[in-house]
């Protein structure tokens, strides 16, 4: 007898046959040209799947039934009985745990039509204990019974952890929670006092908050707290049992929240400036001051405060305000004078003590009275001493933890000028978690007001090297010795196989040539026998080769097959490492390249560089070679006669917090560190070490011998001038990189004797280095072309020397920088900081060749100065600024006129007689008498400050009569300044010259460079976005300087504009009839983003034009070079009118110009419809991830100029016939190509499809924990079932239901066990005309597989999903509400189809 089961099947109730899936066909809804899928073919014969056959597959039991059919049964493991399917929904809707497991469990059923229940359930008892945590963590979860939203789950969760025992449901739990207080199974005086303790727990975790904050937000604070109070205290309706039944109140956001959260936002966020992970702790910052909104997750919060930005929820007024009052209590935390009012430790212990006293006195501050700062017309107290912030709710990191202390133990007994190199960090959220856990908690443990300046700077290089080690740096505590040797060039694996290989072949090759042309050698024959073994096989369908000319030929196929994957491996690695540097390091990316293009080569041998001897000898002969200037020159006490009748004393008390905050602001994050290694990142970010970096700051001004002296040692690196004269050491220009410290404070000072400067006008008109709101170079060349064209316009004389200094900054007296402070009146206190750091100047040199580091000794700097910090360019203009005093003083120059009409001719004249830029000098006159006598006052000045001539690059350019006139100008020393010849040019401030500026010659030069700058980056492997970075910040400033100097035509503009059209189109980046307004578009508009030059020159013309108006109130200068330039330069600025040259076409007006285009136009039309996200359907172009080649292809697919048989049948008119080539019936447009042909339905379209469904079941499978790891979505292989306990996932299934649905079969099932909630995800990418018809199809097609869903597996809701986007690229706002419906980030499926459009093109 057998052992199996044997069940009687009847039939189901009112005679119904067939089970899910009887007559369905299973039919699908991706149908494309009527043609379907092959996964959804129809099936050949009904399919059935009743309760046989799931018995049979669960249990492998036999299963018979009559010939009416075959009953379908649900049961759930949660339910001692089974349901019979005539029980209605209602009745089935009551259970709330069965689930879709419960199809598969055993089964016994008889004639009866409704089996009661046999199994019986224990009652649990619930003991007092167990009611009392119950009730507890209820009220502390509800905020004493005020929200009772969404507290089941933690109540249940909790519960479950206390009492892991009691295995009960989340519900019953609720019930439960109910019955303590219907039933009174607690005491009413247990209640109660359950009630008052957490009412005190409460109330003490609300004061705790409250007395961490500022005075000034305390109150307002508190008013929002019982503000929210008070509405979560409203009496609420009870709750009911059935949860469908329960309706739900939207939250009411007031003002007083709105604004709350905007200032969590400002204050995590640094007032905007630093969004980096901030949504996490701007929660928790809200949090922190509503605890009873813990209720409300981090998304929206998150979603609240753009809500705030977008809607206008707060007024841009009170938003200022908020960020106003933020700013303050920033500051409050981030400055404090705390050191200045108590006794502080410096380097040196044992110096005297009074000073500090004095010091504190000079500032005004005494024991009871702390100092202040009025800022923004608010009084800030900032005395209050950094603390840790409380509201961090950072836990302890112990690999940070002990990195930090490990690195302090090592490093703080070493100098700070032999410290390793921190290499810079790229910015991620771990790195700012690494940083505010540094910032928050290590540092205020480490650094109190007791720290000296050693110990202070250890810690921040300490935090900084945890830092980066932390976040992945390869760095050791321990140098790694660096041998001196020449660079090998890094070959990967895999090339040095291919390259093993290919010589192998080629040697193989050799051999068998030399076999087959008669050579028969015995070494040869042994070779050529291995190589026909060997290579007998050619492949694995054809004969073996049986002649040495077909195996000869295996081996060249197989040489070509080798290089060309060597040659593709090549290329690929090249784009790699190409977008990696352009992404890391512009700067070097662009040297690199034009290194590349360029006929120089680098490889010089080492003997051709200077060695460290001839470099120290040469440098050290002009800074160790300290020299005074003239102090008896009369002019001297010209000028200090000057200076005490117009200047007033500059004012100095200390650095304020506002100069010192400005400065830090604005310092660049990863310039190259000076000899501590400590970028400026670190300096900015570790804000908790600025208040005491402040305090030391001003103490080292107030007494400079208490600074080290390691901290005004540089480490100058030898920049060569031409690279065709490397040995010459005279031939490089030294850069200085001073330690970020000196930076800081250099700059601190360099602010305040630029106000001082500013205030009492002490800098002269003439010079425009250094001049802050001035237009530098391209001020002095207008006001220098409007000479010169005058000039030869009129046939008047014009007598003009260029002036260069040798080595000017290098050779400027330090006894004449420290005067020029005290004839301007430099507060003593600075003057005295500036004299004694001279002192301790020292650089070491440094040269790099390609085989060696060139390092001298360190050098004394006693003559010269520092090229390497902020306030070293504006010392130096005022060292020659007493220059321009001299020359102005006289009535010497070339006479310009002015005549202006206000009711009678007033003539004003100005006598100019130099332009100065930095230390490049152009002296004009009249008369060659008159340059002689300007020159001889120079001469005087210079040879007073012990500076010389550069007699090679001085030259005399004299015009008598419109015609070149030659002679000579003799120094004191018998050396001549040659005149220029008529052939000859001079370049002055980057332009060649001699009568005017050889325009002609520049426009052609600029030309060309523009031109191989261009080709020079269309080469390039680089990303399209990246690619079109490149040509708009390499390639076009090449021609932005000349704007406004040269004159370009519109004509001239337009020929460049088409210049880069073209040479794209040569490259294959851009299609040649691509819409063109789409090029200089935003990509953010569906444009590529690059600059339109035309739109460019005009913004710089009017720019100039605006400036020069502006300047004309206050400058006489100015206003006579306005009143003559008539069409003497391109600003043509005696004409206020607008010009031609001003005229900017506005974006709007370009995507008016693209719309309006009968072809190019209808993409843009697409985009501009109700129902479509612009911004997700051009975020693909954001991005800019695609190659070049690629954009520019989409592009042309989306504007339809693609050359289809009906594109060049209506538009190109050289064709007949419009025929798909592919399934011969229907039009070839890119419509049909791209979404409708029958012909590659399951091939191209298929697989697009079923790109963008792995991506999603892919992103579902990963967030519900059904799979470990995330692969690429082009090699994720969907398993058709995944399931836990919580989660199952069907992809590309049909669903078996009790009615006849003929749509059963989505893309992708989603079952949410615990929520009990359903989705059917269907995708499609139709045309982008049938997207709403599409979506709408979705919807109503899934609508009765959804309801038999629900019914038959028990499910709360079921929602359909349909996730369309179009062929071209356009995606529907629907899908952003699928995405989040599904909790997926909307960033996935923004551009999915993109990639896959161009396969079959």
């Amino acid at each position: 007898m057998s052992n199996k089961r044997v069940y009687n099947l009847r039939s189901l109730p009112g005679e119904r046959r067939g089970a899910s899936g009887a007559d369905a066909r299973c039919h699908s809804m991706r149908t494309i040209g009527g043609e379907e899928l092959s996964k959804r073919a129809p099936t050949e014969k009904t399919a059935t799947a009743g309760r046989s056959e799931l018995n049979r597959r669960a249990h492998y039991v036999e299963a018979t039934a009559d010939s009416t059919g075959d009953d379908t049964i649900s049961l759930f493991s949660s339910i001692p009985s089974t349901r019979p399917s005539y029980v209605t929904r209602k009745s089935v809707s009551l259970s709330t745990t069965s689930t879709l497991d419960s199809v598969v469990q055993e089964v016994n059923l008889d004639s009866k039509p409704a089996p009661t229940t046999s199994a019986s359930s224990t009652r649990r008892r619930w003991t007092p204990e167990m009611n009392k945590f119950i009730l507890r963590t209820y009220l502390q979860l509800t905020a004493l019974d005020t929200d009772r939203k969404t507290y089941l789950e933690p109540l249940h969760i909790k519960f479950i952890e206390k009492y892991p025992n009691m295995q009960v449901s989340r519900q019953r739990i609720g019930d439960q929670r109910r019955a303590i207080i219907n039933n009174k199974l607690l005491p009413q005086k247990t209640i109660e006092e359950i009630r008052n303790d957490v009412k005190e727990e409460l109330d003490r975790l609300q004061l705790n908050h409250s007395t961490q904050q500022s005075h000034n937000s305390n109150d307002h604070v508190q008013q929002i707290l019982t503000l929210t109070q008070s509405i979560q205290m409203q009496p609420r309706t009870p709750e009911t049992h059935s949860t469908k039944n329960r309706t739900q109140t939207r939250m009411r956001w007031t003002s007083e929240l709105n604004e709350a959260i905007m200032r969590s936002y400002y204050r995590v966020t640094d007032l905007g400036r630093n969004e980096t992970a901030y949504r996490r702790r701007m929660y928790e910052d809200f949090i922190n001051r509503f605890p009873a909104l813990a209720h409300l997750n981090e998304q929206r919060i998150a979603d609240q405060r753009r809500a705030i930005v977008n809607n206008n929820y707060v007024t841009s007024d009170r938003l200022n305000s908020l960020k106003l009052e933020v700013s303050e209590e920033l500051r409050l935390h981030n400055f404090n004078y705390t050191n200045f009012t108590s006794e502080t430790t410096l380097v040196n212990p044992n110096r005297n003590s009074n000073y500090e006293t004095q010091f504190i006195n000079s500032i005004d501050i005494s024991s009871t009275q702390e100092p202040s700062l009025t800022l923004n017309h608010t009084e800030i107290n900032i005395a209050e001493e950094i603390q840790p912030n409380p509201q961090a709710n950072l836990d302890r990191d112990p690999l940070i933890d002990e990195t930090f202390q490990q690195a302090f133990q090592y490093f703080k007994e070493t100098s700070p000028t032999k410290r390793l190199f921190i290499p810079k960090q790229k910015p991620s959220k771990k790195l700012a978690r690494i940083v505010t856990y540094l910032n928050k908690i290590i540092l205020p443990e480490n650094v109190n007001k007791e720290t000296d300046f050693y110990t202070l700077q250890t810690i921040i290089y300490c935090a900084a090297w945890t830092a980066a080690k932390v976040n992945g740096a390869k760095i050791t505590l321990q140098p790694r010795e660096v041998t001196q040797r020449a660079k090998k060039e890094y070959k990967p694996n895999w090339e040095t196989r291919l390259e093993r290989k290919l010589n192998d072949l080629r040697s193989k090759i050799a051999q068998m040539t030399q076999f087959i042309n008669g050579n028969r050698s015995r070494k040869i024959i042994k070779h050529v026998n291995k190589i026909l073994e060997q290579y007998r096989i050619h492949t694995a369908h054809e004969e073996p080769n049986k002649q040495a000319a077909h195996t000869l030929d295996t081996l060249k196929q197989k040489l070509s097959v080798v290089a060309g994957r060597l040659q593709r491996y090549k290329a690929c690695a090249q784009r790699k490492l190409q977008n990696i540097q352009f992404t890391h390091n512009e700067k070097l990316f662009y040297r690199n390249i034009r290194q590349a293009t360029s006929n120089v080569q680098d490889n010089n041998p080492d003997h051709n560089y200077p060695d460290s001897e001839t470099l120290q000898n040469f440098w050290a002969g002009i800074w160790e070679q300290p020299i005074e200037h003239n102090a008896q020159a009369e002019w001297i006490q010209t000028e200090l006669t000057n200076s005490n009748t117009n200047i007033q004393a500059m004012t100095f008390d200390h650095i304020s917090p506002v100069i010192f905050h400005k400065v830090l602001s604005r310092l660049h994050n990863w310039k190259a560190p000076g000899s501590d290694n400590i970028h400026s990142y670190w300096y900015k970010k570790f804000t908790s070490t600025h208040s005491f970096l402040y305090n030391y700051i001003n103490i080292f001004i107030q007494d400079p011998k208490t600074i080290p002296s390691y901290v005004t040692s540089g480490t100058t690196f030898m920049i060569p001038k031409d690279r065709n004269d490397l040995s010459n050491p005279a031939k490089y220009r030294p850069i200085t990189c001073l330690q970020t410290l000196y930076k800081i404070i250099t700059s601190c000072i360099s602010e305040l004797i630029y106000q001082h400067i500013d205030t009492n006008n002490i800098l002269a008109e003439q010079q425009k280095g250094c001049r802050k709101f001035s237009q530098g170079c391209k001020e002095q060349l207008i006001i220098d072309s409007v000479i010169l064209q005058k000039v030869q316009k009129s046939k008047t004389d014009l007598f003009s020397m260029y002036i260069d200094y040798k080595k000017a900054y290098d050779s400027v007296p330090h006894s004449w920088l420290v005067k020029v402070l005290e004839i301007y009146k430099i507060h003593p206190t600075i003057v005295t900081f500036l004299k004694v750091m001279m002192t301790t100047w020292t650089t070491v040199l440094r040269l790099t060749s390609p085989s060696k580091i060139v390092e001298t000794i360190p050098i004394k700097i006693q003559r010269g100065i520092f090229q390497g910090d902020a306030l070293s360019p504006l010392w130096f203009c005022l060292a020659l600024n007493p220059l321009s005093n001299i020359l102005n003083a006289t009535t010497l120059g070339i006479p310009l006129k002015n005549t202006t009409t206000e009711g009678q001719n007033e003539i004003q004249t100005l006598e100019l007689n130099h332009l100065l830029y930095m230390d490049d000098i152009k002296l004009y006159a009249k008369s060659e008498t008159q340059l002689c006598e300007l020159a001889n006052l120079t001469e005087q000045f210079s040879n007073d400050i012990k500076m010389e001539f550069g007699i090679d690059k001085c030259k005399i350019n004299s015009i008598r009569a419109g015609q070149n006139y030659q002679h000579q100008y003799t120094l004191r020393t018998g050396e001549q300044i040659e005149p220029l010849e008529e052939q000859d040019s001079y370049k002055y401030l980057g332009y060649t010259q001699s009568q005017q500026i050889h325009y002609k010659e520049t426009k052609q030069k600029l030309t060309l460079q523009f031109q191989h700058r261009l080709n020079t980056i269309l080469k390039t492997q680089l990303y399209s976005r990246n690619t079109i970075k490149a040509i708009n910040t390499f390639a076009i400033p090449v021609l932005t300087y000349s704007f406004g100097i040269i004159n370009w035509t519109k004509t001239d503009l337009k020929n460049l504009q088409r210049k880069i059209n073209t040479t794209m189109t040569k490259f294959r980046k851009h299609h040649p009839r691509s819409c063109l307004q789409r090029l200089t578009l935003p990509r953010k508009e569906g444009g590529r983003g690059l600059i339109d030059i035309l739109n460019l020159h005009n913004r710089q013309i009017k720019a100039l034009r605006q400036f020069f108006f502006s300047k004309t109130e206050s400058s006489i200068l100015h206003k006579i070079i306005s009143q003559n330039d008539q069409n003497l330069t391109p600003l043509n600025l005696k004409d206020t009118t607008e010009q031609k040259n001003e005229k900017v076409i506005e974006d709007k007006t370009k995507l008016l110009e693209w719309t309006q285009k009968s072809l190019h136009g209808r993409h843009r039309q697409d985009l501009c419809q109700i129902n479509v996200d612009k911004e997700a359907s051009n975020a693909w172009l954001n991005r800019g991830e695609l190659f070049p080649e690629t954009e520019g292809f989409m592009l042309a697919i989306q504007d339809q100029v693609v050359e289809t048989k009906n594109y060049r049948k209506f538009i190109i008119k050289n064709l007949s016939n419009d025929t798909c080539r592919k399934c011969h019936s229907s039009p070839e447009t890119i419509q049909h190509i791209t979404g409708a042909c029958k012909s590659i339905t399951q091939t191209d379209y298929k697989h697009r499809h079923d790109q963008v469904a792995n991506i999603i079941h892919q992103k579902l499978a990963h967030q519900y924990k059904l799979i470990d790891s995330v692969t690429p979505y082009y090699k994720y292989n969907p398993e058709i079932v995944l399931e836990n306990p919580s989660t199952k996932l069907y992809f590309d299934r049909a669903i078996l239901t009790d009615r006849t649905i003929h749509f059963n079969r989505p893309d992708i099932t989603l079952i949410n066990k615990i929520n009990k909630t359903g989705y059917l995800i269907d995708i499609a990418i139709p045309n982008t005309h049938n997207l709403q018809t599409t979506i709408a199809e979705k919807l109503s097609k899934y609508t009765e597989l959804k309801d038999e869903v629900a019914r038959l597996w028990h499910l709360q809701k079921v929602t359909i999903v349909p996730i369309v986007l179009s062929t071209t690229g356009v995606i529907p706002k629907q899908l952003q509400q699928s995405l989040n419906s599904l909790n997926l980030p909307y960033k996935y499926l923004s551009s999915t189809a993109e990639g896959r459009d161009t396969k079959h093109m």
